[in-house]
């Protein structure tokens, strides 16, 4: 019988060999604590055992031929008197690490004996098939649900992609006759490389596994490079260039559809008339700089691949060499025709054409990074505002932009009377908390960023501490512990704050009469208060942020834009709602730290642009200054911006605009005193490989290894310089001179890893004792933030302005910040009052309502018929909830008196303890969900064994969540604490629906992706 496709559990692996092979894109977490395998492994004291991991073997494969390495035969992982390549990858893996870590420990001959009798026709079958033949418990745990566990775990993703490339090495991206639009890549095999006592520190101990005879072996890593940017094809580049280039092999991005080689063509740019045809082209005078074009059917067909509702207009891309955005090209707009590419020189950043051959098919394939967006409102940042201020902008209008925002922030999250509702409140809770996108992250995992779901993956950042074998024991192993932000399987209870107000909202509760939704509610608007505080970000209800592009249809005059939206969702002078934009307009994009990195242009409309939706189009011609031409295009003004992906922030509200000017453009030239204190290495690939001609492969590796790695060596001081330039901005003035190199200096250092610029040690401590300053006035109470280590003196001593400067208008507005803040922080205890001390919340007579009601049915019974069986069973349940209760308490309490005992240590002046949600979010939820099924389990029995009769699971589990809601109002504290809606908030929920009637029961799995559109809000 023929297998299905994708079909993981049964694998055609005993009839035909399946080649395995790694899998590449996204993260999974559980690799992530593997040591360096090969090394370590035979260094494990006491362990009779040695292991050389398994690799996965490639079809040998030279760069430029047109062919992708596919996937063959296995190298064995060798053990004394052990065969494992039998055995699927996965688990010769999950073999290494255990080993790794010094976890099995034992005569040779037992541990070949069981690995040469274990079978397994998958990863998904094999790996607790191993652990149970080692004798190791498997990582199970009741209190993860199956959503967490098939997220955190790669076995199953693993067999697809082993599946996949068995039967085409091109199916993993997005290219499969099975499955069309699944892309491979989830599963990241990661190691770390430690060095030991018996180590040198270069790693020269390492030695790298032989190659069976007759076997395949990998791409080495001087082919992989020479694959992905052949020095040989790429003379033109220096050394620094070719190194940054690798950016656009790495970066996360999805398989989009695949085109043929002679679909795409180079056509030039567009150069500006004042260039003197001498030399290399600037880049601000190239105006389409980073743009191509496409025609229609490209993007028709990414739309259906990848599943995006409309069409865009462009989107961001890699593509044989050549980076950037591909924009609806005007003379290809017909259906039904074949794919059309052009690509400019200022995309094409490697030569893959080499001498003739035909380019791999792999890089054909359309890696998309993002498709065009329009988004509203934007929002005013402090080097923004700072500009706007500079350039005319009155402080007035700040104050009433950020009061309103703010007022109407609070308000959404405040207010669910007439004439809002419930409803309005339930969707403003989920927008500022950004719900959605925290659930698409968490069933997403590794691969949330390649989908745009963050920029970050979910776990990236963690500081774990790790002995010298990178584990800490046999539980660190194995252990299970809870993904982050995940609900508990068992209450039902979300773990973030904003969730589970979500959840007493959808049940029927409201804040006036759920105290524990009220503080929910409470904590959300005092973090919408305290962002605000401390980073003041202002929105604008006239404003949008798309990408930027050139102009293709030539239509637009110079000093021109045209924006224009897919739906009628900007705002326009009068209030109404309207998808185009007309009139004076200021454009800017991050950074803007130059007095000319915000331009006042006019918005115009042109027939021809009117399918250019969701993005800013801008004119190809000179960009003038006071009707003279500045030889360079709009985007290189707004902060060294390009064509490539570079979005453009667009206000048009008459306040900001109508007393902005421009600034003079002699702001937008470098100084030339940057240059003289930046380092480059300007050696070029034909110099490289002339001074490497006569070293062996491994030095010549090497050299490439400077370059490839030389950024790590580098400190970055992006922020240090950002942080000094905000101090020169205040102490000596905007368009000072040192507040000018010292933009330039930041701008330089940013882009440092692409350009290969370096401030060497020397210089910077120069520049660090020129330009260190004590904290701005408005940190000062904020507490420790960002940037703060770059300032000298005590941080209870601010910078001084220069007393011939005018008020700095950010520190006013910053003054009237904390005023409008501080007004809004005492509101809301009327909002939601206190209650006072000796009083209680009134009892919820629905939650109340099943407990109450049976213990009177039980004491009928007893009366009337001498019955007290039901009476002896609903003190058992009471008696269980009370123990939970009991245990509750004094979990939340000890590990309350833990963190404050830290906090004391960690800070001298620390001010009271810190709370139970200071700890790490994995460790509350399992703290909670071990309560949680500890509540779920009991009570199993009456006191003297006999079973419950009475009262079946469903009935026992309202009457724990019925008596635990009582018991929690008659102990606790003001009348509630959180022990009812921990363990057993889905209960609960459901019998406040039932009460109030009209429910509806549907899966978690619907109820997660569910959401309520403004239409119905508008409508209530």
């Amino acid at each position: 019988m023929a297998t299905e496709p994708w079909d993981v559990e049964n694998l055609p692996l005993d009839g035909s060999e399946q080649p395995r092979a790694p899998s590449q894109a996204s993260s999974s977490h559980y690799f992530s604590e593997v040591e360096d395998l090969d090394p370590i492994i035979g260094q494990i004291p006491d362990a009779d055992v040695t292991v050389t991991l398994g690799k996965r073997q490639r079809s040998e494969s030279r760069p430029s031929t047109g062919t992708t390495p596919s996937r063959s035969s296995k190298q064995k992982a060798e053990i004394p008197g052990a065969s494992v390549d039998h055995l699927p990858f996965g688990v010769q893996w999950e073999l290494a690490r255990l080993c790794s870590a010094g976890l099995l420990k034992g005569s040779s001959k037992l541990l070949a004996d069981k690995v040469n009798h274990l079978t397994a026709s998958s990863n998904v079958q094999g790996i607790p098939a191993l652990h149970a033949c080692l004798n190791l418990q498997s990582p199970t745990n009741s209190t993860i649900s199956m959503r967490e566990q098939e997220v955190r775990l790669p076995w199953k993703e693993l067999d697809k992609e082993e599946y996949a490339l068995w039967k085409d090495p091109y199916s993993c991206v997005g290219h499969s006759a099975d499955k069309p639009g699944w892309i491979g890549g989830r599963v990241h095999f990661t190691a770390t490389l430690q060095c030991s006592s018996l180590e040198h520190w270069d790693g020269s101990s390492i030695t790298v596994p032989t190659v069976a005879p007759g076997s395949t072996a990998e791409f080495t890593a001087e082919e992989f490079l020479s694959w992905h940017n052949n020095l040989n094809h790429n003379l033109g580049q220096s050394m620094t260039k070719w190194a940054a280039r690798f950016a656009l092999g790495l970066s996360n991005s999805v398989p989009g559809v695949q085109v043929k080689e002679e679909c795409i063509q180079e056509v030039n740019d567009i150069v500006c008339p004042g260039f003197k045809r001498q030399g290399k082209v600037p880049s601000q005078m190239v105006m389409t700089d980073g743009c191509g074009l496409t025609s229609h059917n490209v993007l028709r067909a990414l739309t259906q691949q990848l599943g995006w509702l409309d069409i865009p207009t462009a989107v961001q891309m890699r593509l044989a060499g050549a980076k950037g955005l591909l924009l609806t090209d005007p003379a290809h707009t017909m259906p039904n025709t074949p794919f059309h590419i052009s690509l400019r020189p200022s995309q094409i950043k490697i030569d893959l054409s080499g001498l003739g051959n035909p380019i791999d098919p792999a890089m054909l394939t359309i890696d998309i990074i993002k498709p065009s967006r329009l988004s509203t409102p934007s929002r005013l940042s402090e080097e923004t505002i700072i500009n706007l201020a500079e350039n005319g902008v009155p402080l007035q209008a700040f104050v009433k932009l950020m009061k309103d925002d703010l007022q109407a922030r609070v308000d959404g999250l405040t207010q669910w009377t007439s004439p809002a509702s419930v409803f309005s409140l339930y969707r403003n809770v989920g927008i500022a908390e950004s719900v959605t996108t925290q659930r698409l992250v968490r069933e997403a995992a590794g691969t949330a960023r390649a989908k745009g779901y963050t920029s970050r993956d979910v776990d990236e950042g963690k500081d774990e501490a790790l002995d010298e074998d990178g584990l800490d024991n046999l539980d660190d192993v194995l252990k299970e512990q809870s993904v982050a932000w995940w609900a508990d399987p068992t209450s039902g209870c979300p773990s973030t704050i904003a969730e589970t107000a979500l959840v007493l909202l959808d049940s029927g509760f409201l804040p006036d009469t759920c105290p524990v939704l009220a503080s929910k509610l409470k904590h959300c608007v005092k973090m919408v208060i305290k962002s605000c505080k401390n980073k003041c970000h202002i929105a604008v209800p006239m404003s949008c942020t798309a990408f930027v592009v050139p102009d293709p249809c030539n239509v637009l005059e110079p000093n021109e834009v045209h924006v224009k939206s897919s739906s009628r969702n900007l705002l326009d002078q009068d209030g109404m709602q309207t998808d185009l934009v007309l009139g004076e307009v200021l454009v800017t994009r991050h950074p803007c730290k130059l007095p000319t990195d915000v331009q006042k242009v006019t918005a115009v409309y042109r027939a021809e642009l009117s399918n250019y939706v969701d993005v800013v189009v801008v004119s190809t011609k000179n960009h003038l200054y006071d009707g003279q031409p500045l030889n360079q295009h709009l985007a290189s003004m707004t902060g060294g911006g390009d064509y490539d992906g570079d979005t453009l922030e667009v206000f048009w509200d008459p306040s900001v605009v109508s007393s902005f000017t421009n600034a003079n453009p002699k702001y937008a030239q470098e100084p030339k005193q940057v240059k003289a204190v930046l380092s480059r290495n300007p050696e070029t690939v034909p110099q490289f490989l002339e001074r490497t001609s006569g070293c062996s492969k491994a030095d010549k590796l090497a050299e490439m290894q400077k370059y490839l790695l030389g950024s790590l060596q580098n400190v970055s001081r992006v922020g240090t310089y950002s942080n000094w330039w905000l101090a020169s901005v205040y102490k000596n003035g905007y368009s000072h001179p040192d507040t000018i190199f010292l933009a330039y200096m930041f701008t330089n250092v940013l882009d440092g890893a692409k350009t290969g610029i370096t401030v060497s040690r020397k210089v910077f401590e120069e520049h660090r004792k020129a330009y260190s300053s004590l904290p701005m006035p408005w940190t000062l109470s904020q507490g420790p933030s960002r940037g703060r280590n770059e300032h000298i003196g005590s941080d209870e001593i601010p910078a001084k302005r220069n007393p011939e400067l005018p008020p700095f208008t950010l520190e006013l507005l910053h003054r009237e910040l904390q005023k409008q803040c501080n007004t809004l922080d005492k509101s809301l205890d009327t909002i939601f009052p206190e209650k006072e001390p000796g009083t209680t919340v009134p009892l919820d007579e629905h939650l109340a309502a099943p407990w109450q009601d049976t213990v009177t049915r039980a004491q009928k019974i007893a009366t009337t018929r001498g019955d007290t069986w039901m009476q002896k069973e609903l003190n058992t349940i009471a008696a269980h909830v009370t123990a939970v209760y009991t245990q509750h308490m004094a979990k939340v309490k000890s590990m309350h008196g833990q963190r404050q005992s830290r906090s004391r240590a960690n800070s001298k002046k620390s001010k009271g303890g810190a709370s139970f949600t200071d700890l790490p979010i994995e460790q509350r939820q399992d703290i909670f969900r071990e309560l949680s099924r500890m509540f779920e389990d009991g009570p199993a029995t009456l006191p003297d064994g006999s079973a419950l009769l009475c009262f079946d699971k469903p009935a026992i589990r309202r009457l724990r969540a019925s008596y635990a809601y009582i018991l929690d109002r008659d102990r606790s504290r003001g009348g509630w604490s959180r022990f009812p809606w921990d363990v057993a908030m889905r209960t609960l929920c459901e019998i406040k629906v039932e009460a109030l009637g009209g429910g509806k029961t549907l899966m978690e799995e619907f109820y997660y992706k569910m959401t309520i559109p403004r239409s119905f809000v508008k409508g209530t």
